[in-house]
C-alpha cells in the first residue's frame, strides 16, 4: 500500500462527512502540528480505518457534497453492501453482492404491471447477475471508505493542497480530534477548506466534517461523514421479492406484444411504399426487407423478441410471447406493386 498524502486522506468525496459529536473524556489542550506531522497522523488514521473496515461498518454521509443523505452498510459475513439514499421523492436502495447487484423496483404503473405479468407481484427489487469477481473481498469492499482518497492523491512534487494550520487534541479515553485548514490550488481562485477529523481510541476514523469555500459565500459547501464499526446484519431479499432485469424487460415488451409487432409491420409497409413512390417505381422485395431490418432493430432496443426473415416477395415479421407462448406473425409482401400486410398468426 502506497503512502498517502494529506490530500489523499482528506480531499476526496469518499471520506468526507459527519458532524463531530463530543465523546466522553476530558479533552487536553490543543497541540499545534506542522504540515508533515498532520500528514503522518492522518495517514495513520487512514491505515487503521482500512485495516478495521473488513470487519463491517456503517457509514453515514450528509451535506452538500452528496446528492442526498446516504448510509452505506457493509456486512462481511453476508458479503453484502447496502447503500440507502433518502431523496425528497423517496428512498432509493442499492444492494451489492459478489455475484449480483440489486436496486429498488421502480413503482410506476408500467413497471408494476410488468412485474405482475411476469408472475412477480410481490417484487420490490430488480437484480442483475454478474460474473463472480475474484477481487470482491472484504478488503476491496470495505476500502470503499478510502478508495477515492487513494485515487485522489496528488503527484509527488505537485501538491494541490497547502496546509495553513493544523492542531490536535486528545480526550481522556484516547479519542483524538484534528482541526486542519488548507488552501486548494487545484481550482481558480484557490478555495479554502477546513477539516475537523475525529478518530476513536483505536485510531479509526469516526467522523469528519469539511467546509469548503469563502465564509458566507453562496458557493460555500459543507459535508460530513460518521462511521460506526459495529457489524450490521444484512439479509438477502427473498425469491418472491426479486425479479431479474432481463425478465422485467421481457414482460414490459410482452404485455402488448401484438400491438408492438403491428406497429413494426405498419412502419415497414409504409416505409417501403413511400420509398418506391419517391422513385416513381413499383415496390421491390428488397425495399420491404431493408425496412424490416431497420424497424425490427429499432423495436428491439431493450429485448430481441421481434424477429424477421426474408421471403421471395418480401419478409415475415414475428414474435413469440415468452410467458404465454402465443405466436404473433405477419407477412409483408409485394402485391400489384405495393407492400401489403397479411396476418399469419
Amino acid at each position: 500500500m502506497r503512502t498517502r498524502t494529506l490530500a489523499a486522506v482528506l480531499s476526496s468525496s469518499a471520506l468526507t462527512a459527519g458532524l463531530l459529536v463530543a465523546l466522553p473524556g476530558t479533552a487536553h489542550a490543543a497541540t499545534s502540528l506542522t504540515p508533515s506531522q498532520a500528514v503522518e497522523q492522518l495517514n495513520n488514521v487512514g491505515f487503521a480505518t482500512l485495516a478495521a473496515t473488513p470487519s463491517g461498518f456503517t457509514d453515514t454521509l450528509t451535506g452538500d457534497g452528496w446528492g442526498a443523505p446516504t448510509t452505506i452498510a457493509f456486512d462481511p459475513v453476508a458479503q453484502m453492501r447496502l447503500t440507502t439514499s433518502v431523496y425528497a421523492s423517496g428512498t432509493q436502495r442499492f444492494l451489492s453482492t459478489p455475484i449480483a447487484e440489486y436496486y429498488d423496483l421502480p413503482r410506476d404503473a408500467a413497471t408494476l404491471a410488468a412485474s405482475t405479468y411476469a408472475g412477480k407481484p410481490a417484487a420490490t427489487w430488480v437484480y442483475n447477475l454478474r460474473a463472480s469477481n475474484p477481487l470482491y473481498t472484504n478488503d476491496v469492499v470495505s476500502s470503499y471508505l478510502l478508495e477515492d482518497i487513494v485515487d485522489g492523491a496528488p503527484a509527488p512534487g505537485q501538491p494541490t493542497m497547502q496546509i495553513l494550520t493544523a492542531s490536535t487534541t486528545t480526550d481522556g479515553d484516547g479519542t483524538r480530534h484534528w482541526d486542519v485548514t488548507s488552501r486548494d490550488d487545484s481550482v481558480t481562485p484557490a478555495w479554502l477548506r477546513s477539516y475537523s477529523v475525529t478518530a476513536d481510541p483505536q485510531n479509526r476514523l469516526s467522523a469528519i466534517a469539511i467546509v469548503e469555500g469563502p465564509t458566507g459565500d453562496p458557493t460555500q459547501r459543507s459535508w460530513s461523514e460518521a462511521v460506526s464499526y459495529a457489524r450490521p446484519t444484512l439479509t438477502m431479499p427473498t425469491k418472491a421479492e426479486v425479479i431479474s432485469s432481463t425478465t422485467l424487460a421481457l414482460a414490459r415488451d410482452s404485455i402488448h406484444l401484438r400491438a408492438r409487432v403491428g406497429r413494426v409491420v405498419l412502419d415497414v409497409a409504409a416505409g417501403a411504399n413511400a420509398y418506391a413512390a419517391k422513385r416513381h417505381r413499383r415496390v421491390l422485395p428488397r425495399d420491404i426487407q431493408g425496412y424490416s431490418k431497420w424497424y425490427v432493430s429499432l423495436a428491439n432496443r431493450s429485448t430481441t423478441l421481434i424477429r424477421w426473415y426474408t421471403t421471395y416477395v418480401g419478409s415475415v415479421i414475428y414474435a413469440r410471447n415468452p410467458f404465454t407462448r402465443e405466436l404473433v406473425a405477419y407477412r409483408v409482401s409485394v402485391r400489384s406493386g405495393k407492400a401489403v400486410i397479411t396476418r399469419m398468426a
